[in-house]
């Protein structure tokens, strides 16, 4: 969780609380993985992803920013590719590029294409409550 942290810090946005985090991953149902990277013993990239049928979606990833230069991302990215196409899944959601050009090329890289569809927004409860706890009060 302090790394995704440290890496929506580089970004400059809003980390999402670690306790939530925690419940997330300590909540985990049969249909969703946590893969991670680890460099001399510390975890420096990982990915959350979620599954029904044969697709799968990548929910949330984190990478240390100091740790970028050893590309552990793509690797990791590599590898959940590979577990999930030995579970039999034939396709994976890896979220937008958020125009950013070095992310598009990564996706392509690993043989993603661009998929233009409609676009729907559910936000749990949960998540506004915290979102409007977490913002700026107005007067």
């Amino acid at each position: 969780a302090s790394m995704h942290a440290r890496q929506q810090a580089a970004r400059k946005a809003r980390a999402y609380p670690e306790r939530w985090l925690t419940a997330i991953l300590g909540g985990m149902p049969d249909n969703a993985g946590l893969w991670a990277a680890v460099h001399h013993g510390r975890v420096v990239s990982a990915l959350l992803v979620g599954w029904s049928g044969k697709a799968a979606t990548a929910l949330l990833s984190a990478a240390d920013p100091e740790a970028r230069p050893l590309k552990a991302g793509n690797l990791l990215y590599l590898g959940v590719l590979e577990a999930l196409a030995l579970r039999g899944l034939h396709s994976v959601d890896l979220g937008g590029s958020r125009d950013l050009p070095a992310l598009e090329m990564f996706k392509r890289s690993l043989g993603g294409t661009r998929v233009s569809r409609p676009f729907f927004r559910y936000r749990h409860p949960g998540l506004r409550l915290y979102q409007r706890l977490a913002s700026p009060r107005r007067n």
